[in-house]
């Protein structure tokens, strides 16, 4: 046993002091050291145990909504009697009302003490919605409240506008809410005809990169789209960014931006700004000038695996 113990000793002592691993049956015997060494079946391990149970006194005030509680605010929201005039959202496009998002309304702090330090009752809970208002003479992004839940006679509809102190409450202009799924599918025909009509140049390019939409089977480029898409809501556009597709596309973005304005509900009111590549700006009559004129550096771009490398 001490022999072993030595023979061990000195293994790892050589070992910390040389780049050479462990090698056949010099191996084995420190590998059966480590094991004794890690080996402890008196231990306690937290695998080994069931979680510990227990039960609040009290219910949870912030708790987030029930699936049954979800689906009862949903139903109330589209009930005729609402006066909402919401669409579904898998068929809703731009000038459309659709809810775009169901969630719990946190109680306030103020109304949550008394019931868990005292003996004040639960205070009532709401839901809050934000519904995507593009049917209104002028579109607007607006939150709701409704409560008190569970869905009742006395539920009510309302607008949440006392977290926010902006002078226009829950409400956020059109062109300043969030660009969803409406939105992006709106811009896309746009986006297709501009890049359909320079496939030739980024074609040369990228490598053969095209895009002809995003239903289109000749296009081997994606885009993506960053922030912000308004500055105060007068106004939007969006800077769109194209890369090769694929598990990391984050990885594969090209040096080619394309610049349009889509301020409004009205996609044939849609334009193109231009473009930037190489770190120009470049307006919309003056790309294929350039690139005729040879003043566009061609990109050499080589695939690995996953990733792309301009240069």
């Amino acid at each position: 046993m001490r022999c072993s113990f030595l023979t061990s000793a000195v293994l790892l002592g050589t070992v910390s002091s040389s780049a050479v691993p462990f090698l056949g049956y010099d191996r084995r015997v420190v590998r059966d050291y480590f094991d004794k060494r890690t080996d402890n079946g008196t231990a306690y391990s937290c695998l080994t145990e069931a979680a510990t149970t227990t039960v609040a006194p009290k219910l949870n005030p912030w708790a987030p909504l029930t699936p049954e509680e979800n689906l009862a605010v949903w139903t109330l929201l589209h009930s005729p009697t609402s006066g909402l005039n919401l669409t579904d959202p898998n068929e809703a496009v731009l000038t459309d009302n659709y809810v775009f998002w169901i969630d719990a309304l946190h109680t306030n702090k103020s109304e949550v003490l008394p019931y868990i330090d005292g003996d004040a009752a639960m205070p009532a809970k709401y839901a809050r919605a934000i519904i995507f208002e593009g049917g209104k003479a002028e579109p607007d992004s607006q939150e709701y409240m409704i409560g008190p839940l569970p869905v009742s006679s006395e539920t009510v509809i309302e607008k949440l506008d006392y977290l926010y102190n902006g002078g226009a409450g829950g409400s956020v202009p059109y062109n300043a809410r969030y660009f969803d799924g409406p939105r992006s599918s709106a811009t896309d025909p746009l986006i297709a005809s501009i890049m359909s009509n320079i496939s030739d140049i980024t074609a040369a390019l990228f490598q053969g990169g095209v895009y002809y939409g995003s239903s289109d089977e000749r296009s081997n480029l994606s885009l993506t789209s960053g922030t912000p898409l308004s500055f105060d809501g007068t106004s939007a556009f969006r800077n769109i960014m194209f890369r090769f597709p694929g598990p990391a596309t984050y990885m594969t973005p090209l040096d080619f931006y394309l610049l349009i304005d889509c301020t409004g509900t009205d996609p044939s009111l849609y334009s193109l700004k231009g473009f930037v590549t190489n770190e120009k700006f470049y307006p919309t009559t003056v790309l294929g000038q350039k690139f005729c004129n040879a003043k566009l550096p061609k990109r050499r771009t080589t695939i690995l695996g996953n990733a792309v490398l301009g240069g």
